[in-house]
């Protein structure tokens, strides 16, 4: 059965966009191995183990870690936060590729004549043991500060990967009354669990932490029109009770919260993932489409 929180009360008719939290029970098999242990004397039991391992190796592969049709343990509705912000960390390295270029052209020249490539392969060791002498000298850097020339590193970009995509979101929490103060003190307690991990009864192993899915849905269900956020890992977890000033209600509940929440992607995207979010590619060719900007009629 999922939680619900709601808050504040009346959301749906005081914000046409809101923010779904969900909470979705982490896959972990090898740690249900562990838990549960295997009787050696029992062919049950063994048979039970081994295929859960085998389960459990299907999942490392598709990369899966939460069930096929998951219902979430929570689900959280907040208003959506000012500053809600995606950036999208595509890792390049800077490669010199002068040398490659100087291979080439050597394996280019060595077409020559076997006469001239011998005279050229003696004066190459000869400037090339010069060169070294200069180089360990540091003549050569004299040199460059005279003639005021260097050599051209033939700089080149190689692409290396995608980076995780992270999530910061802040709220301001001011409950009204004690109904909503019960809310928010049982939706940070809920965050905060299930972004921990499990500790094993034996306390030797943790088990991962629960993965979080955010949303931002419009208050008939739909999805608002923003770049979507996959299944994350909340990574941080910051409460500030009072940052006006102490308040707090007569039953020592806090009046004023600032609630903010890290989440980290748990895989890196590729253009498919962009084009089909949802994972279901079109099933025929995607049509030529044209987009130009609505110029309106200087006569209406």
């Amino acid at each position: 059965m999922t939680t619900k929180y709601v808050y504040p009360q009346g959301l749906a008719e005081q914000h046409p966009v809101q923010c779904r939290i969900s909470i979705h029970k982490r896959l972990n098999k090898m740690a249900d191995v562990v838990a549960a242990g295997a009787d050696v004397a029992n062919d049950a039991s063994v048979t039970k183990a081994i295929e859960t391992l085998t389960q459990a190796g299907k999942q490392t592969v598709n990369r899966q870690i939460i069930a096929t049709n998951s219902t979430a343990i929570a689900q959280i509705y907040l208003y959506a936060p000012a500053g809600i912000s995606f950036s999208d960390g595509l890792a390049y390295d800077n490669a010199e590729m002068s040398a490659v270029v100087s291979a080439l052209q050597s394996a280019a020249d060595s077409s020559n004549t076997g006469t001239e490539n011998a005279i050229k392969t003696g004066a190459g060791a000869l400037v090339g043991a010069v060169a070294g002498q200069v180089r360990k000298s540091g003549i050569g850097q004299q040199a460059q500060l005279q003639l005021g020339v260097v050599r051209n590193p033939r700089l080149e970009m190689l692409f290396r990967a995608p980076a995780l995509r992270q999530l910061s979101l802040t709220w301001k929490f001011m409950p009204s009354n004690a109904s909503e103060s019960a809310v928010v003190e049982g939706l940070i307690k809920k965050i905060r669990m299930h972004a921990h991990p499990e500790l094993s009864g034996a306390g030797f192993n943790f088990s991962f932490p629960d993965v979080f899915k955010v949303d931002f849905i419009t208050k008939g269900g739909g999805k608002a029109k923003m770049i979507p956020f996959s299944h994350a890992y909340c990574t941080a977890i910051s409460v500030n009770y009072g940052s006006s000033g102490p308040a707090f209600f007569g039953d020592g509940s806090p009046a004023e919260i600032d609630f903010t929440i890290s989440l980290q992607e748990t895989k890196v995207l590729s253009r498919g993932d962009i084009e089909h979010p949802d994972g279901k590619p079109a099933t025929t060719p995607a049509a030529n489409h044209s987009y130009t900007a609505y110029e309106p009629n200087p006569e209406e």
